[in-house]
């Protein structure tokens, strides 16, 4: 009888261990690029050339971080 209330109120799904751990990576990663963002305005460049440079290197590291990611948990995904 409890159980029927409580399932009523709380929707199991949102909290599968999947779902849980997805939360939290797009919050880390909203955090991560908000992170980046504020410390590349901070920062002065006396060249145009190196700003690309230093741009085009955190684009590629996170695009490898954002694929790792996904083919990990596609892996953990298709084990389950």
């Amino acid at each position: 009888m409890e159980t029927d209330k409580l399932k009523e109120v709380v929707n199991f799904e949102d909290y599968s261990w999947f779902k849980v751990h997805w939360k939290n990576l797009k919050s880390e990663g909203r955090i991560l690029v908000a992170g980046i963002v504020k410390n590349f305005k901070r920062v002065t460049w006396h060249n145009s050339k190196g700003l690309a440079v230093e741009y085009i290197l955190v684009v590629f590291i996170l695009l490898f971080l954002a694929i790792f990611v996904y083919l990990v948990y596609g892996l953990v995904a298709i084990i389950k």
